[in-house]
């Protein structure tokens, strides 16, 4: 568990560093004047926050580890969920744009 709570991590610090100057450029050029969803500009803005949260949660699983020892599996679903959770956020958060402008795009051509 604490393994895939690392490996969610790794996947939560890559997104903000790596993929979010890339979709906001994409955001820019493909939107133009038209309005970005207020969770995506959130996102886009707070990377630091997300980071921090990032390391936060694989730290915060060990610590119940070492502190619970035979009650920790139960514990450690907490903070595996908030890793998850912010990492399907984040991911939801990018593509929700592009799923509406696909939208749009579909229901103007008709």
């Amino acid at each position: 568990m604490i393994v895939m709570m690392v490996l969610i991590g790794v996947v939560n610090i890559f997104i903000p560093l790596v993929c979010l100057p890339k979709f906001e450029q994409i955001f820019q050029d493909a939107f133009g004047i038209r309005p970005i969803p207020t969770l995506t500009l959130w996102i886009i803005a707070e990377r630091v926050p997300l980071i921090i949260a990032a390391i936060v949660w694989p730290i915060a699983g060990l610590l119940i580890v070492r502190r619970l020892k035979l009650a920790s599996v139960l514990w450690l679903y907490f903070p595996f969920a908030l890793s998850i959770g912010q990492c399907l956020l984040t991911l939801w958060s990018l593509f929700l744009p592009m799923l509406n402008l696909l939208i749009a795009g579909t229901s103007d051509s008709m």
